[in-house]
């Protein structure tokens, strides 16, 4: 309870007119995975909120979803699960509009974050991404690849099998 508080203070101080939506998303969700890396390129660390669980749907003023055309959303009803992505300036909350959601798997609370120097080497799709690279694992095994490419949030899912 503490911890939720002092993260709605935190991010609601950085992000006022976002207040309300991240309020609603970590007072009525669960914070399952907190991470902190460098999404946009900058050099500064930014921070990652996955919510799970949310007991009931929160209405936020934007929300993007990777997982489909990527474009922003206006007050749209959240029932399921949420990213809240921070950086030094801005606050984007994504989640995924598709039935069942990549986001209420088990699988996603052991998503980590992989340099982009690294990554776009392995996997050239990549090359897109301005900063490090979300790594989100599914429960077929083959991961799927969340980034920032300067306009939008992107996803990338390899065909290969695991």
């Amino acid at each position: 309870m503490i911890i939720k508080m002092f993260l709605l203070l935190l991010i609601s101080i950085s992000f006022n007119a976002f207040a309300d939506d991240v309020s609603c998303l970590i007072n009525n969700g669960r914070l399952v995975q907190s991470i902190s890396f460098d999404v946009n390129g900058d050099g500064i660390k930014d921070n990652l909120k996955l919510i799970k669980n949310l007991k009931k749907g929160c209405v936020v003023k934007k929300a993007f979803s990777p997982w489909s055309d990527g474009t922003e959303k206006k007050d749209i009803t959240l029932r399921s699960s949420a990213i809240i992505i921070a950086t030094k300036n801005k606050m984007h909350i994504l989640y995924d509009d598709e039935t069942p959601s990549i986001l209420d798997t088990s699988a996603i609370d052991k998503i980590t974050t992989v340099p982009r120097s690294i990554i776009s080497k392995e996997v050239s799709d990549l090359k897109a991404a301005k900063g490090d690279v979300v790594i989100i694992p599914t429960e077929s095994g083959i991961d799927s690849y969340l980034f920032w490419n300067g306009k939008q949030y992107q996803t990338f899912f390899p065909s290969e099998e695991p």
